[in-house]
Formats: C-alpha cells, structure tokens, sequence
C-alpha cells in the first residue's frame, strides 16, 4: 500500500466504523424492533449518515426528510435514492405534522427551541438527538425526556453542553438517576426499555480516540 493510498483506505474505514457504530446505537433501544419509517429533521451534514446508519439496521420501508430549505431537501433525498431503493422518500417542512407517523426519529439541527411537542409522537417510538451540543440548544421537549428511557453517550459531557438534558434537569423533569449512559446500555441492558427511547449525544473525544486508534492499528502499522 503506498503512502497516497493508505489516508483514503483509513477514512474510507472509519466512515465505515462510524455508520456501524451508529447503528449500534438503534439496536438494542429502538422500538418496535420492526421499526421501518422514519423522519429525519435536518438535511445537513450529518444527515447522510444518520440515514444509512437507522437503514442499516432498521431497514426502512418510508422516510421523510424535514428541513426548513427545502431544495436542501431534495439534494439530500437525490443523494440517498439511489441507496434506498423501495424506500418512499418524501420532503417535508412541518416537523411536527412528519413525527406523527414516525417509528424513528433524528434530529441533526441547530435549533435553540424543541423541533416538535411531546403530545406529536406516537406512543411508542425511539428518538435519536445528535445536532443540539450546546447549553443554549434544544431540540427536544422536557416531556419526552419525562416520559422516556435516556441513554446518552456520557454524564459529565451532556451536564456541560446538552441543551435538553439540562433545561430538563433545572425544570425538575428528569434527575440524573433518569440518564443511561451509552457504555452501560450497551454491556448491561435494562430488562426491558420503555415505548419510547431516546439516545442524546453531544461527541465524545474519547470515542473518536479509541475509534482512531484502532484504525491506526489496523492500517497504519
């Protein structure tokens, strides 16, 4: 392997390493376990890889794509269709009229207040949040905090910058004792989550270090 090849085949392997640990994150929280529509708020960046991360181990039957621009919109769904296909794919502006039939749901914006009300999501549904990573944020209502099971990636971390869990907090809709971190979930499931599920991230250097590392690892020794 040459020196011009090996950055290409190591971003090409943490892409890949990425999506699949995200997707992990569906696996064992998402209800129902037959989950196949989902709404993505938010057509940037990240939006690519938050589909093909629910698809890959959710495979999807519909989803919509929720973004305020909605020739953003579509360049995200023109990018996806040729991956998606069978998938009913449809732009919508609304995010609370497109949770209503939702089985899943990511929210990868900016946004400052929550995207949609507790009283919009189905009973039962799990809820991915990965845009909101600052303590001025929110995308998502103290109520579905309230009434769901939390996993988040790390306590310290979401207490500095999650704007959610720390309006919840300060409102006394959650405590701490309410809020799985995404290590325990992963090695010591609870017995059963409850209908809805909802995984908050902010980023964790850690992660990306020990992500980097076994990359390194693998293709650079």
């Amino acid at each position: 392997m040459t020196q011009t090849t090996k950055p290409s085949r190591v971003m090409a392997a943490m892409v890949s390493m990425v999506r699949r640990g995200r997707g992990r994150r569906h696996r064992s929280p998402c209800r129902p376990p037959e989950a196949d529509r989902l709404t993505l708020i938010g057509a940037g960046v990240q939006a690519l890889d938050q589909v093909r991360a629910v698809h890959a181990v959710r495979p999807l039957r519909q989803l919509t794509v929720v973004d305020m621009d909605s020739g953003r919109a579509r360049a995200l769904i023109e990018a996806l269709e040729p991956e998606l296909s069978g998938v009913d794919i449809v732009a919508a502006t609304d995010a609370e009229s497109a949770v209503r039939g939702a089985e899943i749901v990511c929210c990868a914006t900016h946004a400052t207040s929550p995207l949609f009300p507790e009283s919009a999501l189905p009973a039962q549904l799990h809820v991915n949040a990965i845009g909101a990573f600052r303590p001025t944020m929110r995308e998502l209502p103290d109520e579905l905090l309230a009434t769901g099971t939390v996993v988040i990636d790390e306590l310290d971390a979401v207490l500095e910058e999650s704007g959610e869990i720390i309006h919840a907090l300060r409102a006394g809709a959650i405590t701490q004792d309410a809020l799985t971190e995404l290590g325990t979930a992963l090695t010591s499931p609870p017995a059963e989550y409850g209908k809805r599920t909802v995984f908050k991230t902010v980023g964790i250097a850690m992660q990306d270090w020990a992500i980097a590392r076994l990359l390194a690892d693998k293709f650079l020794r």
